[in-house]
């Protein structure tokens, strides 16, 4: 089996993780500038997962310019034949090992109620961190509109000391 290989995305990464997004579908597809802020501005944030120089999968975060110490990840996404062999875990993995990740104490996200997948795998992050997930309303029609189902924001509270050991890629691969 081809190794995953997870990155910092860079600016010429941009197009393929928007082509990436209007391939997995279950994902709201912003213009592709959009994208390139997150390869550039926001690129030690986010992470990327390639396989044979292709980009499979991604995580879009940033910290809350409010709230600096508060990571909110924007968006994940994993192609389909990519499905069910670690790499969301992996690239979330991937940022909390990064050195700037000791700073953050709380990560927030906002998940559709009918994401299963995405709320199971926030949940056990929750649980590798020791940290405390909570659920609250956040989004509904009123911001999104009519059309979109509400999106309530999901936090987890890290403790004052992150784990120190990283935590194992993927047992997958």
């Amino acid at each position: 089996m081809t190794k995953t290989a997870y990155c910092t995305p860079s600016r010429q990464h941009a197009v393929e993780l928007t082509q990436r997004v209007q391939q997995i579908k279950t994902l709201d597809t912003n213009s592709g500038y959009l994208y390139a802020l997150m390869c550039t501005h926001f690129a030690d944030y986010c992470a990327i997962a390639l396989r044979e120089n292709t980009l499979i999968g991604f995580v879009t975060a940033y910290p809350l310019p409010t709230q600096p110490a508060t990571l909110f990840v924007w968006q994940i996404g994993v192609c389909p034949k990519a499905r069910g062999k670690g790499i969301a875990r992996g690239l979330l993995n991937h940022i909390q090992n990064r050195p700037w990740f000791a700073h953050i104490r709380e990560v927030q996200c906002t998940i559709d109620p009918l994401n299963p997948a995405s709320r199971a795998l926030f949940s056990r992050w929750a649980q590798d961190l020791s940290g405390t997930l909570t659920e609250q309303p956040f989004f509904t029609a009123l911001e999104l509109g009519a059309h979109h189902p509400p999106e309530p924001l999901i936090s987890i509270a890290l403790p004052e000391q992150p784990p120190t050991q990283p935590i194992e890629e993927h047992p997958h691969e």
